[in-house]
């Protein structure tokens, strides 16, 4: 029997019992645990079959199994410390994302997980697999444009930030010292596990970023901490294992008074491929568009991906993460490759603290 142990009560801890409950194809034991009395016993209220705990080491004091598994859903800053003392237990840890808020903490729990002999992985994978990523890897892999040299992604939103128009009532996403910054973790760490995921690089050196604050009236009341940003930009060289480099130009905004932009494209020696890769857009029939030369002229190919059925984007990370432990490699998010997103994300943010330039390798 598959063990789930659930630290966090809230919504997202919700989507992970679905996910549980929905898609292992054995019986599933299922604990959670919240220091909030009322948070937990409404989560067992809803889910029946589900026990409940007051203290997360409580519920993790009991021996191990080998297939058990942690999953942190507590707000970032939280994030380090019980998924650390999670993989102490002996048990594999999926957190939630952003992974960590510090390069520091970064480095504490994949260190911990490879003396623990467990795995560790993130949720930002909940993008992976859709058929339009799966088609650009295909056309890209079959040279389909060449040499890639340059991506081209933005996704820009005027009103969509986290504890404001999204979930107002955690205005904890306002607060970089518990979120870990704004769009940039909330957001970003998609994005940049989507792409690597397609470009695989070994190398990114981060040459600049910059975040930046939308003011509007709907911001909240003076009392309440909010010291993230609201958009952030970045230019990326990305190395792949041929030694050959590509330049991302990144942006990303969830409050900006400039027009709505959802724009996603590689570009090569040979030709180019845009997509849509958020399944809800579009009424989930994505798109992918292979622009090439053919005599002298512009031709494009298209492809339609129905995606309105397909296995909902919240179950991914767990369903993957399942599947990584039973040895199908194919789209967990875990360990050096999780670790490299990070602190690439992490790094952004540095440069755009300070100005200084960073380059990052995977390990890999």
């Amino acid at each position: 029997m598959t063990r789930i142990y659930l630290i966090g009560a809230g919504w997202i801890a919700r989507e992970h019992v679905k996910a549980a409950l929905s898609l292992f194809g054995q019986p599933v034991e299922i604990h959670v645990a919240d220091n909030n009395p009322q948070t937990v016993a409404a989560f067992g209220k809803e889910f029946s079959t589900v026990i409940t705990h007051a203290d997360a080491a409580e519920m993790l004091s009991t021996p191990p199994d080998d297939g058990d598994i942690v999953i942190v859903a507590t707000p970032p800053s939280f994030h380090a410390t019980l998924a650390c003392m999670a993989l102490e237990t002996g048990r594999h840890v999926l957190c939630e994302k952003p992974l960590a808020v510090t390069p520091e903490q970064v480095t504490t729990m994949f260190d911990t997980a490879r003396r623990m002999g467990r795995t560790l992985g993130c949720c930002s994978n909940r993008f992976f697999g859709y058929g339009p990523g799966e088609r650009v890897k295909q056309l890209i892999a079959e040279g389909k444009i060449g040499t890639p040299y340059q991506v081209a992604f933005v996704n820009k939103k005027r009103r969509n930030r986290s504890g404001v128009e999204n979930l107002p009532g955690s205005r904890w996403f306002l607060n970089r010292a518990v979120s870990g910054g704004g769009p940039t973790m909330d957001w970003s760490v998609y994005d940049i596990a989507m792409l690597f995921d397609i470009l695989q690089p070994r190398e990114v050196v981060i040459d600049s970023a910059s975040t930046f604050r939308a003011f509007t009236h709907a911001d909240p009341p003076p009392d309440v901490i909010y010291d993230v940003e609201t958009a952030v930009t970045a230019s990326l060289r990305c190395k792949g294992a041929d030694d050959k480099t590509m330049r991302v130009n990144y942006e990303r905004a969830s409050a900006t008074h400039g027009e709505e932009v959802e724009r996603l494209e590689i570009e090569g020696s040979h030709g180019a491929i845009r997509w849509d890769w958020l399944p809800w857009v579009k009424e989930g029939r994505l798109e992918v568009v292979l622009s090439t030369d053919v005599e002298g002229r512009v031709h494009e190919e298209r492809w339609i991906f129905d995606e309105k059925d397909a296995l909902s984007c919240h179950y991914r990370p767990l369903h993957y993460f399942q599947q990584h432990l039973h040895g199908v490699e194919r789209h967990a998010l875990v360990d050096a490759r999780a670790q490299f997103n990070i602190e690439v994300i992490l790094g952004i943010l540095s440069v755009a603290d300070n100005g200084r330039p960073m380059t990052i390798c995977s390990g890999l």
